[in-house]
């Protein structure tokens, strides 16, 4: 799990976790099998970073925005 880390109330981590996964419903069946990891962790820091500047509202589908938008190699995720 990508905030395993994360210091938050259970309901935001709840929030962040059902974000994660449906981004990642969206985003992952088109990743290479051995991106995946560094892809997931991608995304997870994707999310983490939209809610630490206080988005909440339609945070997955701002995270594929964000993940789809970013050029970078494959399986290399942005700095």
């Amino acid at each position: 799990m990508p905030f395993r880390d994360v210091i938050a109330e259970p309901n935001d981590l709840a929030k962040l976790s059902a974000a994660f996964d449906e981004a990642w419903t969206a985003i992952g069946p088109g990743i290479d099998p051995q991106a995946r990891s560094a892809e997931r962790g991608y995304l997870g820091s994707i999310i983490l970073g939209l809610w630490q500047l206080g988005e909440s509202d339609m945070l997955a589908a701002k995270a594929v925005i964000k993940f789809k938008g970013t050029p970078r190699e494959p399986g290399q995720p942005a700095a």
